[in-house]
């Protein structure tokens, strides 16, 4: 049920200006029409300020959207990107780190193929080791990089170019020698194979890439010759559009096959747009000022006299013609004319505000990029505590856009790798659980430690506690668990053999449970005859500890001297 005010219930047009109720007798339309464009005019006035032109600050609003506005801007900003990649060395700065980052010496990939039960089937996840070693050595169809040469210029191309492509090939293809024992290749495509002016609305093509109705690709369409080179059938003109790039000098290649991780910032975005883009201005900014500090220095560098007269000066005297003066310690210049006097100049350059004011602006620019100001500016001051901020900080970065990479590049080659595997008949996945035959976990480099000793006291406490497994601090270091799990053990084995026993072996005195470093002999040799002196343990606990002592066995004693225990004594081994 509807209720009305009463006054408005008595009067429904009350709201009507004067204006309006003339009008309203004539044509009740062109009334309401009035009112409803004068209640717009109302609330476009009450509109938030920050929107509001003005003469001191010019709103800049495109309401494009974000394939219409890299239809004529991705080009430009792509070979902008490349131009300042190319020299300029902040920029290049900037792309070092990013990738440093990210990939480093590659990303390591441990398969972590499960069975029914859950599992880990070690054989199965041994073999795809060894098979991904293999290939890892020429993973692409040139054999001129490795993986992690592949990983590399993929992330750089990704934040200099805004994207990168790669076309995955398996089994026959015709004149393609893999070159490894699973018959899987991939083919890096930087994005300008891919033509941003190749466009159909009929067929659903845009900028290249033909999607389905949702807006998922289905067939990327690619250059079969990078674009400026003749011959072929390749477009000359980079920026070519619609009408000189059609599907006759293309290829199409299906979307299963291709890899496309790119850089967007918006919803449904086709193409990737560089990194750069927000901090193009301040680059080159910072560029120009740089080069003209530079000149100026160079200029107040060059050591310079001036010769000045007084009011006194004899008349007639001239100094318009080059003068020259030869300089010398202790030299006494006497052919300066009366009135004449000779001052250095000043110099001035470089200006000492340089250094705050660069800084200051590489900040930004680390800000807009993702990038680390003290790796980008080499500027590496700073206490423990700030240090550790801006590592923290730069971790979280770093994982996220690591995750992004692994999603569109890696994970997706792996796959394809493991899929080519089994059709190969090279690993035996019949007992695997089929949902976990693409598990595998890519690693990279782990974070740096400011102080080691206390972030390694930290991971001992968190295992310790039960926070984190061995398996997880062994892979945020970027190393393989099963592989250091091996060599452990055949290093206690060789150990062992020779009668050797350290502090990382549990088997010691370190790690019995007992401190006994203040229980020796008089020769300072471990004392295992008698209790250990411990309010923490009991006689049961020192007797159980001289029970680990092992007849012929040597053992690391105070001051890391080594005794060997023998008839129930440690003696100290001679050191010649």
């Amino acid at each position: 049920m509807i209720r009305l005010d009463k006054d408005k219930a008595r009067d429904p047009f009350k709201e009507l200006g004067k204006v309006e109720r003339a009008i309203m007798k004539v044509s009740p339309a062109w009334a309401i029409r009035r009112y409803a464009n004068r209640q717009r005019m109302v609330a476009a006035a009450r509109a938030y300020e920050s929107i509001e032109n003005t003469r001191l600050r010019r709103k800049r609003q495109d309401a494009r959207s974000a394939d219409q506005i890299n239809n004529v801007s991705v080009d430009k900003l792509r070979l902008q990107a490349r131009y300042l990649d190319e020299n300029h060395d902040l920029a290049r700065s900037v792309l070092n780190a990013l990738v440093s980052q990210i990939v480093g010496t590659g990303l390591l990939t441990f398969p972590m193929v499960k069975n029914v039960s859950g599992e880990l089937m070690d054989d199965v996840n041994d073999t795809l080791t060894k098979l991904w070693s293999d290939w890892s050595k020429r993973p692409e169809v040139t054999w001129e990089n490795d993986w992690a040469k592949v990983q590399r210029l993929a992330c750089r191309a990704w934040f200099r170019d805004g994207e990168t492509f790669a076309q995955m090939l398996t089994g026959n293809v015709s004149n393609l020698d893999h070159g490894t024992a699973v018959p899987f290749s991939i083919e890096q495509l930087e994005s300008d194979y891919c033509p941003v002016g190749l466009n159909d609305d009929s067929q659903g093509i845009r900028q290249g890439i033909k999607r389905n109705a949702w807006g998922r690709p289905n067939t990327f369409y690619f250059f079969k010759n990078y674009p400026t080179e003749t011959g072929h059938g390749a477009v000359n003109n980079l920026f070519a559009g619609a009408a000189s790039v059609t599907l006759d000098n293309v290829k199409g290649v299906i979307a299963p096959n291709v890899v496309h991780l790119k850089h967007t910032d918006r919803v449904r975005q086709t193409r990737g747009v560089s990194i750069f883009a927000s901090v193009f201005t301040r680059l080159d900014d910072l560029k120009d000022y740089e080069e003209s500090e530079r000149v100026a220095a160079r200029i107040g560098a060059a050591f310079a006299f001036a010769v000045t007269k007084t009011i006194d000066a004899a008349p007639g005297t001239t100094s318009a013609e080059f003068r020259e003066m030869d300089l010398a310690p202790g030299i006494i210049a006497d052919t300066l004319a009366p009135g004449e006097k000779v001052e250095s100049l000043k110099n001035e350059r470089p200006d000492n505000k340089i250094t705050d004011f660069r800084g200051n602006q590489l900040k930004a620019v680390a800000g807009g990029t993702n990038a680390s100001y003290s790796e980008i500016a080499k500027d590496f001051d700073g206490s423990y505590s700030s240090q550790r901020q801006e590592l923290v900080l730069q971790a979280r970065v770093t994982k996220l856009l690591r995750g992004e990479f692994i999603a569109a590049i890696v994970q997706p080659i792996y796959s394809s790798f493991v899929n080519a595997a089994f059709a190969k008949g090279l690993v035996d996945l019949r007992q695997a659980d089929p949902l976990t035959i693409h598990d595998a976990e890519h690693v990279g480099l782990g974070t740096p430690y400011i102080e080691p000793k206390r972030e390694s006291e930290a991971n001992v406490s968190d295992v310790q506690a039960g926070f984190k497994s061995k398996t997880q601090v062994i892979l945020a270091a970027g190393d393989n668990p099963r592989e250091v799990a091996r060599q452990i053990e055949t290093e206690r084995a060789a150990d062992n053999e020779k009668g050797l026993v350290f502090s990382s072996d549990s088997g010691s005195a370190v790690n019995s449970g007992v401190d006994n470093s203040g229980d020796t002999d008089s020769d300072g040799s471990p004392n295992v005859n008698e209790p250990a002196d411990n309010d923490d343990a009991d006689d049961d606990d020192a007797d159980r500890a001289a029970d680990n002592y092992v007849e012929g066995r040597t053992y690391e004693g105070p001051a890391g001297k080594l005794y060997k225990f023998t008839s129930g004594e440690m003696v100290l081994v001679d050191a010649a």
